[in-house]
Formats: C-alpha cells, structure tokens, sequence
C-alpha cells in the first residue's frame, strides 16, 4: 500500500512540474506572437479550451516570476547568457511582449527575485 501511496505522490509532484513547464511554453508562445488557435492545434485542443485555461495567466505577477526564474537559471547554465549579465544587470523582458504589451511596462532586475 504505501509503495502505491509514494507512487501516487511522485505522480503529483511530476503534473505539477509539467504543469509549470506547459505554462511557461503557452505563455512564451503567446507572447512571440503565436494565436490562441496555433496553440491549441499543438495541445490537440480547442483554441477556447486553451483561451480560457492560459489567457489570465499570461500577464499574472505568478507567471512573470516563473519567467525571470527561468531567464535566471539560463543566465547560470549558459557561458554567453551569464558574460551579458555582468555587462548589463537590468533584464528587459519587454521584447517578448509582442501583443498586448502594458502601457507601463519597466525592466525588471533578475536579482532582485
């Protein structure tokens, strides 16, 4: 019983790292520009479903953490990411706004996480 009991919460801990991983790729896809249907014919769902899942959770406080987090660790495994970061400690994520962008966006510092 407890082997199924540890089965079923590896399984839990995996959907949710998946989860966050799915979320990232929605969001980064929106952003650069892909529709909400290009999206869906790649989930192998409707673009409502995927709307309706992802579309208040592209511009929520939550999500852009995960994304500077993301953008941080590439900075500490990437030779080329982590020399940009001494010349310049200000990150833009603005760039991958390409719809939709807020009319007061400001750079975000990934150090101050």
């Amino acid at each position: 019983m407890a082997t199924v009991l540890d089965a079923l919460g590896q399984y839990a801990r995996l959907r949710t790292a998946l989860g966050t991983e799915l979320l990232l790729l929605v969001v980064e896809a929106h952003l650069r520009g892909a529709s909400w249907a290009e999206v869906g014919r790649r989930l192998d769902r409707t673009k409502q479903s995927v709307h309706q899942q992802y579309q208040a959770r592209v511009w929520a406080p939550e999500t852009r953490r995960l994304l500077l987090s993301d953008l941080a660790f590439a900075r500490g495994r990437s030779p080329y990411l982590a020399a940009t970061t001494h010349r310049a400690q200000r990150v833009d994520v603005g760039p991958l706004r390409l719809r939709q962008q807020p009319p007061t966006h400001q750079p975000v510092s990934v150090f101050e996480m």
